[in-house]
């Protein structure tokens, strides 16, 4: 088998491996939803490489984008992704 390219735009497997698909499960069944999804974002070159590229595939990218729009239409979420978020990077973008 080969290894994950450390370069975020290494070709991704078709498919998870057993083993991978195994290891996600055992992580995610002792982590909160926003500690396992930082733990695949964040992961360099770990088995959670498959699910990184997935996230970001150009399939991916209506879900995600579906998922934001979720997020800002919800009255906390809207504020919370405004003020702690969309805020500090848009000043980042401008200066």
């Amino acid at each position: 088998m080969l290894s994950p390219s450390p370069s975020p735009f290494h070709h991704r497997r078709a498919t998870p491996t057993q083993q991978d698909r195994e290891h996600a499960r055992k992580k995610a069944e002792n982590m909160g939803l926003f500690e396992f999804l930082s733990l695949v974002l964040e992961a360099p070159g770990s088995s959670f490489a498959y699910y990184r590229s997935s996230f970001y595939g150009e399939h991916s990218s209506s879900r995600l984008l579906h998922l934001f729009d979720l997020i800002w239409k919800d009255e906390k979420g809207h504020e919370a992704l405004k003020k702690t978020w969309m805020f500090p990077h848009a000043l980042e973008l401008i200066c």
